[in-house]
């Protein structure tokens, strides 16, 4: 048996083809997939303030001890934290874990609400982190 030259591999053209496909299909799933990058590190971190926010009152319960968690608001890796349920102040926010697994919250600027927003660099609100009950120390993620 026996080839003949036009049988063995892909020709130049098929190739150009092939590339050019392959470069419309990138084109256009980059941005998508930026989006998602991005998305997914805002996701991150808010999911990473809960888990610092439970694992301390787990601590404060296993310890039989009150525990502190300050989170700091400001600019930090490419995004804004900031507090209040309106996101547009940067009072710190001190938690207090107690014991019994209840918790209390303070902001240096005397606001009372337990909330924590995840901005990007423009200031368009990401997520939002916010205590929901002092009794249980409830937490959670939402969108806005």
């Amino acid at each position: 048996m026996t080839l003949s030259g036009k049988d063995n591999g892909f020709s130049l053209m098929e190739l150009v083809v092939a590339m050019a496909i392959l470069a419309i299909l990138a084109a256009i799933g980059y941005p998508a997939f930026r989006t998602w990058s991005n998305n997914a590190a805002y996701r991150e971190r808010a999911r990473d303030l809960v888990s610092s926010l439970r694992l301390e009152r787990d601590k404060a319960v296993t310890d039989n001890a009150v525990r502190q968690l300050q989170v700091d608001m400001g600019p930090q890796d490419n995004m804004v934290l900031k507090s209040t349920d309106n996101c547009d102040k940067d009072y710190p926010l001190k938690v207090s874990f107690f014991p019994d697994g209840s918790l209390s919250w303070d902001t240096a600027g005397g606001d009372p609400e337990g909330t924590v927003c995840i901005l990007d660099a423009d200031g368009n609100k990401r997520y939002k982190v916010r205590i929901e009950s002092a009794t249980t120390g409830r937490v959670t993620i939402t969108k806005p």
